[in-house]
């Protein structure tokens, strides 16, 4: 087992002041634009501050360091809930808490997850499948491969290739869920997460290494008899979006999981109008024009619409603190949505530590722009399947 990492606490949005080698610049210099915001170097040799985006998460750089990504407008604890309820980070479908103690963050917490779906996997007895191999040395097995052998062999006869059906747990289900495990290891993890993570994937056995693909993940949900593969699954997917992160153009290294929280809170938004609005259709991301010759269009975060598709309700998921009074480009943009999508009223909505929920309206006019400051708490499950994205969700890590 390798060495506990060496995790530096950072939080977005604020100056952490680095010593990086030429490896770790490099690395932390590709992120610009994406997650870093800003690498400057100090009066001392070596010594950068650097400025992260709104992510939270890992970044694991060449040196050993990791870089412990914490939000500074939702604490950890409220994460975890967002990400549960939002369906990026699915609870647990066996008895036994998550430990996540001892400062451990979102992507330990995330590794002992995957790790005790894949425990309570391996436990059952992982699920063989059917799998055609080609075989072009002896012993030979199977049928001849007559198009292999007579195309590209051109018949030859030292060139034999037969096809033969062998039954193996080496399929594409375990191949992500390894891959998905691997991704977390080199993502520096604390050492119980550590363990669990090494245990979980010498218990699956040899699997042929594969690439971590959300995608591939998502084909694979549901498609097990039993769907007891799904829980596992789907946190693989979260762990393969984590890694897929790219806020600005500039993909990330693989052994970076972060999630962009900014559509962790839109989601959550989302969520939150589908309990407000029981029975109405919820869409992320409406597209609409805002000029009357469509020169220029824009999207709405959260809308929900009524019986005949029309927008009814307008939400903007401002992952922002709010101050005494809403900003005023804040104000603008929703008088301009409002005023394009035929609406009086619009809710801006903030996170919020704690408390109760609190709302105040403020009148341009004829509209009305709503501030809600919003607790994690607040959002719950129900109506989930009401929510309908209008695009797919662009690729994002964790």
């Amino acid at each position: 087992m390798r060495a506990t990492p060496q995790l530096v606490p950072v939080s977005e949005w604020t100056t952490a002041r680095l010593h990086l080698d030429d490896a770790d610049r490099v690395a932390v210099v590709g992120l610009l634009g994406a997650v870093v915001q800003s690498v400057t170097p100090t009066a001392r040799a070596g010594e950068f501050d650097v400025v992260l985006g709104s992510v939270a998460g890992r970044i694991a750089l060449p040196s050993g360091v990791v870089l412990d990504v914490a939000s500074r407008r939702i604490s950890t604890a409220d994460l975890l809930h967002l990400l549960r309820v939002t369906g990026r980070f699915p609870s647990l479908h066996h008895a036994g808490a998550t430990p996540g103690g001892a400062g451990a963050g979102v992507v330990d917490v995330l590794a002992l997850s995957l790790a005790r779906e894949v425990d309570g996997l391996v436990a059952a007895g992982l699920a063989k499948e059917y799998v055609t191999r080609r075989l072009d040395r002896p012993p030979y097995g199977g049928v001849l491969d007559v198009r292999e052998h007579l195309g590209r062999r051109m018949a030859r006869a030292d060139q034999l290739v037969t096809r033969v059906r062998r039954l193996t747990t080496d399929t594409p289900r375990h191949q992500q869920l390894a891959a998905a495990l691997a991704a977390l290891h080199r993502s520096g993890l604390r050492e119980v997460a550590e363990r669990a993570v090494l245990r979980s994937t010498a218990a699956m056995g040899p699997v042929s290494p594969t690439s971590l693909s959300a995608s591939a993940l998502r084909a694979l949900v549901g498609t097990h008899r039993l769907g007891r593969y799904d829980a596992a699954l789907e946190l693989a997917i979260t762990v393969a979006q984590a890694q897929e992160l790219d806020l600005g153009g500039a993909g990330l290294r693989s052994s970076s999981l972060l999630f962009a929280l900014p559509q962790v809170w839109e989601d959550a938004v989302a969520l939150w109008a589908c309990g407000q609005h029981p029975g109405r259709r919820v869409v992320q991301q409406h597209p609409f024009a805002v000029t009357d010759g469509r020169e220029i269009t824009a999207r709405a975060d959260v809308v929900v619409l009524d019986d005949d598709g029309r927008v009814e309700r307008l939400l903007d998921a401002k992952y922002k603190r709010l101050g005494s009074t809403p900003s005023a480009a804040d104000v603008y943009q929703m008088v301009t949505y409002c005023h394009r999508l035929g609406l009086r009223r619009a809710s801006l909505v903030h996170p919020a530590s704690d408390g109760p929920l609190v709302t105040r309206v403020v009148s341009i006019g004829d509209v009305d722009v709503e501030t809600i400051q919003l607790p994690a708490t607040a959002v719950t499950p129900a109506g989930a399947d009401g929510v309908a994205p209008a695009a797919p969700a662009p690729s994002r890590s964790l």
